[in-house]
């Protein structure tokens, strides 16, 4: 019995020190896509992100990588480097001049999974939130539904049009969320529906053509101005 159990311990010691050799092995492929990507060459980053997924795929049994193949305890370094390497393989395919629009799509869709319920999911919102902000993606409404999928904005369907609202409006619409609506028991009621059904709503304007999104941006500045006038136009 002894003589097993020490066997036993040996097996599971070099089955942990085979897992972290190639954990860490992947690990070097990220940091050279990393170094590679932040100096332009996106083609070798390309190569070194695929070439880290594809290693993945083969220790999760080479099937598509789910968040359930993942324990989210003794899996959480290389969770959050996946996340990480799917938000940098959307950002290189979208410098393609738009010719790999599925692709941007495909590990945009990744990131929001391995991102959504996670304790990171706040960081990757904030990534997205800068990218739309102080970037100038070509895919732009990609990133915008990933933005809203993961509860950014949380005005959705303002936040959906806003490059089409005038000035003040956003700002206005939650103000009055959070000045008039929150302040009472109906106001609250209401949005808590809107945050349940708003999403899907503003996921359908993002992908309408701008024609549609500037007559619900007329809208929402009309409404703006009625609030405007109503709550606060003593301020002025």
């Amino acid at each position: 019995m002894r003589a097993r159990r020490k066997y036993k311990a040996q097996v599971e010691k070099a089955a942990r020190e085979n897992h972290m050799a190639r954990f860490n092995k992947r690990m070097e492929l990220v940091k050279l896509g990393v170094v590679s990507q932040n100096s332009k060459n996106y083609r070798q980053a390309l190569q070194c992100y695929l070439s880290y997924l594809e290693s993945l795929q083969r220790s999760k049994g080479g099937s598509d990588l789910n968040p359930r193949a993942f324990d989210p305890k003794s899996d959480s370094a290389e969770l959050l480097m996946l996340t990480g390497v799917y938000w940098d393989l959307a950002k290189i395919y979208d410098k393609f001049k738009g010719k790999d629009k599925a692709k941007v799509k495909y590990y945009l869709d990744k990131f929001v999974i391995f991102s959504k319920g996670t304790n990171y999911e706040r960081l990757s919102r904030e990534m997205l939130r800068k990218f739309l902000t102080y970037d100038t993606p070509r895919n732009r409404p990609l990133f915008k539904e990933s933005y809203v999928t993961l509860g950014g904005g949380k005005c959705f369907i303002a936040t959906a049009v806003e490059e089409h609202c005038e000035d003040g409006v956003v700002i206005t619409l939650k103000r009055f969320r959070d000045e008039v609506l929150a302040r009472n028991h109906f106001g609250r009621k209401f949005i808590s529906i809107y945050y349940k059904i708003s999403p899907s709503i503003a996921v359908f304007l993002i992908r309408s053509d701008s024609k549609f999104q500037k007559i619900v941006a007329n809208l929402l500045g009309k409404i703006a101005n009625a609030i405007s006038f109503q709550f606060f136009r003593d301020e002025k």
